[in-house]
This record gives structure tokens, sequence and C-alpha cells, in this order.
């Protein structure tokens, strides 16, 4: 796509990333048409550059989300690698299994609830982890309520609105009110009846014996919400499954399992700016791909920076067991880099008839982090 197209519904580029676990520091990165489909360009893209791979780094999980669990993609990666993915709701038996856990689940009473079961899907062995958080139900609630109210109210209109159409006859009133309730997905139609009312030609009030003309038919009845459809869809939000085809617990454990897929935040993590109002990331102003590409590579490089120096920061903290202020003045041992770079505004050079350069503005917040990065960034940020 091309800004200037005034579609700001389609993507104009999409990126693909593969990152090391540690640190989130890119490792290899694909530029792509926006139209492309994550399922199969996942598999090229590995399929391309797994030997690359396999000779720089050792590979001890892939992890991926939904897109990753297709048939043909963990087919093509079980004989040789671990996988840890998440198992797409779209599938019959992912439904299955989140309807008979999530109750059982739920009833534990716990903020994290887990059930492990078997899976044969795609004929590759795995572990599956239905996944029940309390706050996950909470927000699965809260959600689905105000989503079940909307659509509820919607239905009853379109009942209301079928109701006061006419029919010529009873079977066409019963075709009607059939293809009507194929269109229903929260509510059902109570106490169905096909009413008919008499009509006459001619005008004003009809004689006492006079016999109408004919009849009109009309479709009459109540709608009711579905509780079955509140609770499943309560359901569906409230849990969600992990697959591994690790079958070994005491070589991952369900816990690491979960530990493992959520260490992928970290690719999207280091393009959050990109949703920021503030940086026009959404738009780019390049009609040829050779420049798009050159921007992502761009792009991942910044990243790779990025992500580096924010875990050389965090480690530096935590060896030394310090703390540096947030964004709301209390401690902390993981900020982000984005804050640190920010917190580094305002400091100034001050250049004295060139024989001599101060520095402006470095609190003592500054100097123990520079300290911490070690002698160049001190000497960088040193009085001259």
């Amino acid at each position: 796509g091309y800004s200037r197209d005034h579609r700001p519904d389609l993507n104009q580029v999409s990126l693909q990333l593969i990152v090391e676990e540690q640190a989130g520091i890119p490792l290899l990165m694909r530029s792509m048409s926006g139209n492309s489909v994550d399922t199969k360009a996942f598999n090229e893209t590995f399929e391309h550059h797994i030997d690359q791979l396999k000779e720089e780094l050792p590979l001890t999980y892939i992890t991926g989300d939904a897109a990753l669990y297709t048939k043909d993609n963990i087919q093509s990666l079980s004989p040789d690698y671990y996988w840890v993915s998440r198992v797409p709701e779209s599938l019959a038996s992912a439904k299955d299994a989140i309807h008979l856990w999530a109750e059982k689940l739920a009833q534990q009473d716990e903020p994290r609830a887990i059930a492990s079961v078997s899976s044969d899907y795609a004929g590759i062995e795995q572990r599956w982890l239905v996944i029940h958080t309390q706050a996950g139900q909470e927000r699965a609630i809260e959600s689905v309520s105000k989503q079940l109210l909307k659509l509820t109210s919607k239905e009853q209109k379109a009942f209301c609105s079928l109701c006061r159409q006419t029919y010529a006859c009873e079977a066409d009133a019963n075709v009607a009110f059939k293809a009507f309730s194929k269109t229903l997905k929260v509510t059902e139609i109570m106490d169905f009846m096909i009413e008919n009312k008499p009509y006459y030609k001619t005008k004003g009030r009809p004689k006492k014996d006079q016999k109408p003309d004919g009849f009109h038919y009309f479709i009459a009845g109540q709608t009711t919400s579905l509780p079955s459809e509140y609770k499943r869809r309560v359901e569906r939000k409230s849990c969600f499954i992990l697959a591994t085809n690790q079958l070994d617990q005491g070589l991952l454990s369900n816990d690491n399992v979960i530990k493992t897929y959520k260490n992928q935040q970290k690719v999207e993590r280091g393009f959050r700016f990109m949703k920021d109002p503030l940086f026009h990331a959404s738009t780019l102003y390049l009609k040829s791909p050779k420049r798009i590409m050159a921007l992502m590579m761009i792009m991942t490089l910044c990243l790779l920076v990025y992500s580096a120096l924010e875990y050389r920061i965090r480690q530096a903290l935590k060896e030394a067991d310090q703390t540096f202020p947030n964004q709301v003045g209390k401690e902390t041992k993981t900020p982000t880099a984005r804050w640190v770079f920010q917190y580094f505004i305002g400091i100034h050079l001050l250049v004295i008839q060139e024989l001599s350069i101060l520095v402006l503005n470095l609190n003592e917040h500054h100097q123990q982090l520079l300290r911490l990065l070690g002698k160049p960034y001190e000497d960088f940020y040193s009085d001259g």
C-alpha cells in the first residue's frame, strides 16, 4: 500500500523478526508486502535461514504466536526442533479443550490454574496447557458483557423490524423466520407464532357480516439472551492454550512453557513506539519496495542497539544491586531504554572560549548509571 492511497486499513509493509531470548536482540529480519500471510511467511523464512541460524546459535526452543501453529509449520519443525506456540482458538479441538477445562480451572480459585492435556494435532504428539487466570476472567466478564449487550440490542431491533413486515401466506412467514433465526448469535426467539390479520379493499369500517378480502401474516414472539453463549465467550476469553512438542516436564516444566512463550513479547516491545501517536511511523511515504526494505533494515538496526543497551543497563543495575528512578519517581531495577534516553534529555555542554567544556545538569542518578556502564560512558560525559 501507499500512504496517499488513503487506505489506512491496509498494511503497507510487514516485518518478520527472529530475536534471541535473553535480551531480545534481533537475529534475522525480513521485510514483506503488507498483503503477506503470517502463517505461510513464517515457514518460508524459517526454511530459508534455518541453516544459518543453526551454525551461528544453538536453537533450544522456537517460540511463536498463533501464526506459528499451523499443520504445515509444526510438521516441518517437529522432527528436528522443540517449539512453543499458542494454539488458535478457532481450532475445534481447542474450543473443546477450553469448554472442558474452563469451569474446573475457575473453581480452583487461584490467580493462575493450569491443566496439562495430550494432543496429536497434525499427527504430532504434543503437550497442551490450558491456562486460566483470574485477571483474564475479570477482563473477559467485563468485555463480554459489553459486547453481548450491544449485540443483543442489535438483534432485538432486527427482530422488531421483522415483526413489522407483512407476508402473503403463512409459508412465506415461516421461510423468513427460519432465515432470520440463522443470523442470530446471542439470542433466540421464544413463543414464536404467526398471526394473521384480515384486510379489506373498501375504505372505512367493514360491515358486520362483511367477509375479508384476504389476510396478512405477521411474525410474533420475544427475544431472549442465550446464557450458554455468554458462558462460552467468557470461557474463551479467560482461557488460552499453549502447545509444545517437548513432552518431558523435567526438561520443560509448565511454568517454563509459559515463561518461554512470554519472552516473545520482546519482539513487539521494541516497536511499541510505532503505536505512539506522536511518532508518525504508521505512514510510509515511500513508493519503491527497495526503499521500504532499507527503512525496515535501519529500524531493525536501531532496535538491535536499543535492546542491547537496555539489557546492559538492567544487568548493571542487577549486578550492583542498584536502582534507577522511573517515570513516577519510584526506584526500579528494570528501566526501559526509552525512559533512560528521556531522562538524559536536558544535559548540555558549555564551551568556554574553546578552552574548557563543562557538562551541565548531570545529577547523581546520571552519574551512578554512567559509572555502572563503564569508563567509556563516564569519559563521554566528563568535563573536558
